[in-house]
């Protein structure tokens, strides 16, 4: 007999389903006496409500430091008496502005939702039509980025993650309707892999990510109902079973064929290969020369580099498997050749190619393919310290890098110690490691070349606030005695 589904993934269903439809309506979650209520637009999350008195619009607000008691008490008075909602009386007596009213809603629905779709038990039902939205300040988030995120949180232990999506031999297809658009890179990377012949171990071992977070994106995908299961492999089913054993020979040349940083070398492609070739091209590479081959055996001495190989083949497929990515790249690499002669003959002008890619993709928060370019500058051009102080500031984003974010960091210091950004980035960094005394001083080295950079004196305030806090430690509350 199969499973109930659990609440998370009715609710999961329910909502991206009306977004790949576009519909409207009221899903109504009960648990006991509690109700809460999503409205829905045009497929989007446009409202929530609850008839709990502390998830009130009014009393996010309060906590939030955007209302003040008495104004509260005067807020809920005035709908109860008048029977409005009340943001349009916070509006209208100009309470709170609507931007900070707005981010407010936005994520009171995501809690909502979030904590609603952990409910151990409960009921849902979804009533389809336009909501009544007089009054209201309705905002517009996607159901599928909030599946997504909610995956990213819940269940908190990754092996009951592991549980819930089953075998790792189980092998996966994109369900009908599924866009690869609506998603975040690292969920539309994955679901553009389930052709129904790769499976969940396949998927996780050659993803771009640390296995957590491709588990957990995996994850919201089935809940999502954007990925389901085409069966099981045969168990003597061995996707090498016929290749030729790899040769030291054969791994030097597929290794030196990465060093330029050409996508289409990286890959072994002609520049016109359409898709399919791309992600052939890609399949075979990462199933013959995936780094956990190289980990026994008389080739393990080339595990350090096939990791660093495995990084560029997946910079190169999520370069050239997506449209946009591709062309942008066809744009700067023939801006380089018009600007330098022949390609790969100039490695500054190589670096400076990747930096600016990096770069753009730091913009577009695509932080994982940004990653592989800017450590490809800096291994091309590693005197340049605004590569440097590129790369640093990014890897201060993962909580496992943060050591090789300050070494950059440091060495951008040295090759420019008379610019201010190196020392703020690092001060950031400090601060983000509770490296108090260490913070503080790298924002005042700042200063000391650029008095007025307000993201040093930043620095320097948030951390007198800080230590004036009466839970504050001994290393903060000691950086500003005399």
């Amino acid at each position: 007999m199969k499973p109930p589904a659990l609440l998370d993934q009715t609710i999961a269903r329910l909502l991206v389903g009306q977004e790949l439809r576009k519909g409207s309506g009221i899903l109504k979650a009960t648990r006991g006496k509690l109700r809460r209520l999503f409205c829905l637009e045009g497929g989007r999350l446009v409202l929530a409500a609850s008839n709990v008195l502390e998830e009130q619009v009014e009393e996010v607000l309060e906590k939030k430091g955007l209302l003040d008691p008495a104004s509260r008490a005067a807020l809920r008075e005035s709908a109860t008496a008048g029977k409005r909602a009340c943001s349009s009386i916070l509006l209208g007596r100009g309470l709170v502005r609507e931007a900070d009213l707005r981010a407010a809603l936005e994520a009171r629905l995501e809690e909502l939702l979030f904590s609603t779709m952990a409910w151990p038990d409960g009921a849902v039902e979804f009533a389809p039509g336009r909501p009544n939205l007089e009054g209201e300040t309705p905002v517009s988030l996607s159901p599928v980025a909030l599946v997504l995120g909610y995956a990213r949180r819940d269940p908190p232990a990754l092996d009951v993650v592991r549980r819930r999506i089953g075998s790792p031999a189980l092998l996966l297809r994109r369900a009908a309707g599924a866009e690869p658009g609506m998603l975040d890179p690292v969920a539309r990377a994955l679901l553009e892999r389930c052709d129904g012949g790769t499976s969940v171990a396949e998927l996780v071992s050659t993803a771009a990510v640390p296995e957590p977070e491709s588990l957990r994106a995996l994850h919201g995908l089935l809940l999502a109902g954007l990925v389901e299961t085409a069966g099981q492999p045969s168990p003597r089913r061995d996707p090498r079973a016929g290749e030729p054993p790899l040769t030291r020979e054969e791994c030097l040349a597929r290794l030196a064929s990465a060093e330029s940083g050409d996508p289409y070398a990286v890959l072994g492609l002609d520049r016109g290969a359409p898709p399919e070739k791309v992600r052939e091209a890609y399949y075979a590479i990462a199933r013959r020369y995936h780094p956990d081959r190289f980990r026994s055996g008389s080739l393990r001495d080339l595990l350090p580099r096939f990791e660093g190989f495995f990084t560029s083949v997946t910079e190169a497929y999520n370069t050239l498997s997506n449209p946009e990515s591709r062309a942008e790249y066809e744009r700067r690499a023939a801006i380089g050749e018009e600007a330098g002669g022949a390609r790969g003959g100039d490695t500054a002008r190589i670096a400076r190619q990747n930096f600016l890619r990096g770069r753009a993709l730091v913009e577009k928060m695509r932080w994982t393919e940004a990653t592989a370019f800017l450590e490809n500058a800096v291994q091309l051009d590693p005197e340049q310290a605004d590569y440097r102080l590129e790369l640093g500031r990014l890897l201060t984003r993962s909580s496992r890098r943060r050591s090789e974010a300050e070494s950059h960091l440091r060495r951008a210091a040295e090759l420019e110690p008379a610019k201010a950004a190196p020392h703020v980035a690092l001060a950031h960094l400090f601060k983000l490691q509770g490296r108090w005394r260490e913070a503080l001083e790298a924002a005042r080295e700042g200063l000391r070349w650029e008095p007025d950079n307000a993201e040093a004196l930043a620095v320097v305030a948030d951390l007198r606030e800080a230590s004036r806090r009466p839970d504050a430690d001994e290393g903060l509350r000691t950086l500003f005695r005399r």
